[in-house]
């Protein structure tokens, strides 16, 4: 129910902007003079095109799920195994912990040629600090985040 509910919202919102977009392109060729309508469409076409391209990863293709399992790190997509990745091929582990909570929230590791990053929840940090017990982990913290987001709430009007 509540994921029907985001999909309608999502196409909702999709065909507002991309309206408006409209709008505002059609103002401007009406009065060529006026480029701040030029500027708005093209915002708003930048706009519709990010939320285009959200809207097919998060409902059409999936997001990926990490399972911590006996050994190996189950990939799934929309409820579907798709890879399996052994505890053995790890390498570069780093743990990002939340400056403020000081809690795990976000995890980063090697496999192969290829570098996975994925925030975690609260209910799968156990598990995963579980998993990485005993191999060589670096830790670190997430204050350049939160200075850059004071920076920007100095800045911001």
């Amino acid at each position: 129910m509540v994921k029907k509910l985001f999909f309608a919202l999502s196409i909702l919102l999709i065909l507002i902007v991309s309206l408006a977009c409209v709008l505002f392109l059609s103002e401007y060729f009406r009065d060529t003079d006026e480029f701040e309508f030029l500027a708005i469409s093209l915002i708003l076409c930048v706009l519709t095109v990010a939320l285009i391209v959200s809207f097919i990863l998060d409902f059409i293709v999936g997001r990926k799920e990490f399972i911590f399992k006996n050994g190996e790190i189950l990939v799934g997509r929309k409820g579907k195994i798709i890879s399996t990745i052994p505890k053995e091929e790890i390498k570069a582990v780093v743990f990002t912990y939340d400056a403020v909570d000081k809690g795990l929230c976000y995890l980063s590791f090697k496999h192969g040629k290829k570098t996975y990053r994925f925030p975690l929840k609260k209910k799968s940090t156990r598990s995963c600090e579980l998993f990485f017990n005993g191999m060589d982990v670096t830790k670190k913290d997430n204050t350049a985040g939160y200075i850059l987001q004071m920076i920007l709430d100095v800045f911001s009007i």
